[in-house]
């Protein structure tokens, strides 16, 4: 076609866009920041889930969309819709008829952030299923694991790969929530498989005393099986958040679940700073009609199962001895290390000091200080980070190249250089 100006014809006036009325500027909404709190089943996550829907800056779905029984198909038109730039439009009818919220359009409209958890068990996200393709226990030196490991890689594994490109497209931000105290991970589960057999609910609203009751029945570990599930989950965590370090280095946050529930507070201030909320307004307390309940808080968990004299012989001589007497929100610096070096048992602490590590022979003294040389025995792979004991401090400590797990490195710890003593006459 001819253009208009080659026919001498003057050129046809450019619309302008409409201008919006302040009452559509209002309706507009800029695209929602999605955050997954990415965990283990029976890790505190729907507990932690009400504690994030207190502001209003922040909307989590309650309950989970996946299952352990989804594949990734199965679950991609749901996962469509919730990485949508207004999910709470596209998920309304879901949202406003789950049970949970007295209001839940309303509540999710105010929110900048939209999320929801997702259990590394479900949707195909993990190579295989908790406690399966491991290796056997090998290394006797290894009293937490017993050197297992995965024998499918999450970086080449198949389902696994094609949710990280998804994850990648969507730009998540990923909250790997971890409870480090595992041996209260699995007195939980199996609580749970015997309080719903008789007929309790999964998950028990505060204050109501009777389903608490029910949901509190002792379950009888099994003597045989109890050392591997320790060890087959805490794997299963210890490389989920290897996963999600290596492929979200700067959109992921590692929190323990035993570091929120210390001091919430703190803990959920540096969740609102990873995600660059700076409305720290909370949503009226009526805003949600369902709040979970914790359940055997301050009893050792030895008071928890039925058969303890059976269970504690056999962690003898393994990492776990004597936790039974713990609680289950207590934890240990060194758990916490076992499985991500960032992780703490407490809100209160800071990062460990690091210090030097090497295979080689140290090196030579400076004139101000002394590095005072020490040996440990390997607990991670070499690149790894793991807790050390000092003089009474804790370090944390990198082990070097070549070193593998169950091996002796040696490394150094700068102090003070001692002061000459004075000359004698």
């Amino acid at each position: 076609m001819l253009a208009l100006a080659c026919l001498g014809l003057p050129p046809l006036p450019q619309a302008e866009p409409a201008a919006l009325s302040p009452a559509q500027q209002d309706g507009l909404k800029s695209p929602m920041q999605t955050a997954i709190v990415m965990t283990m089943p029976r890790s505190g996550s729907d507990w932690a889930l009400d504690q994030l829907n207190q502001y209003s800056s922040m909307f989590f779905r309650t309950g989970e969309p996946f299952t352990s029984l989804h594949s990734k198909d199965e679950v991609m038109p749901i996962y469509k819709r919730m990485v949508q730039p207004d999910p709470c439009k596209e998920l309304a009818f879901e949202l406003q008829n789950s049970g949970v919220w007295s209001n839940a359009s309303e509540s999710c409209k105010t929110a900048s952030v939209f999320g929801w958890k997702w259990m590394y068990t479900q949707a195909g996200i993990a190579p295989s299923a908790l406690g399966q393709d491991l290796t056997p226990p090998t290394d006797t030196l290894d009293t937490y694991t017993g050197g297992m490991h995965g024998l499918l890689d999450w970086q080449t594994a198949t389902e696994t790969a094609a949710w990280l490109a998804d994850l990648k497209l969507a730009r998540v931000k990923i909250i790997n929530l971890v409870r480090t105290n595992v041996m209260a991970m699995e007195i939980s589960n199996e609580r749970l498989t015997l309080s719903q057999a008789l007929g309790a609910e999964a998950h028990c609203t505060d204050g109501d005393t009777a389903c608490i009751a029910k949901a509190n029945a002792k379950p009888t570990l099994r003597p045989d099986d109890i050392l591997n599930l320790l060890r087959s989950t805490s794997v299963m965590i210890r490389e989920s958040s290897a996963w999600v370090d290596k492929n979200f280095p700067d959109d992921s946050l590692h929190i323990s679940y035993e570091e929120l529930l210390s001091s919430p507070e703190v803990g959920l201030a540096r969740i609102t700073d990873f995600l660059h909320i700076t409305d720290l307004s909370k949503r009226p307390a009526d805003a949600m009609t369902f709040k979970n309940s914790a359940h055997n808080e301050g009893r050792p968990m030895s008071e928890q199962i039925a058969n303890p004299a059976e269970i504690e012989p056999k962690l003898v001589g393994t990492f776990w001895e004597g936790w039974l007497s713990k609680t289950s929100e207590e934890t240990t610096l060194e758990a916490c290390q076992h499985l991500h070096p960032s992780l703490r048992p407490s809100a209160e602490g800071g990062p460990l000091p690091s210090v030097a590590a090497s295979a080689a022979p140290l090196g030579a003294a400076s004139a101000a200080s002394v590095p005072a040389s020490f040996e440990a025995v390997a607990t991670v792979d070499a690149g790894g980070s793991m807790p050390v004991q000092v003089g009474g401090g804790e370090y944390s400590v990198v082990v070097p190249p070549g070193i593998a797990r169950g091996q002796t490195f040696q490394f150094e710890v700068q102090q003070p250089a001692a002061s000459a003593a004075p000359s004698s006459f």
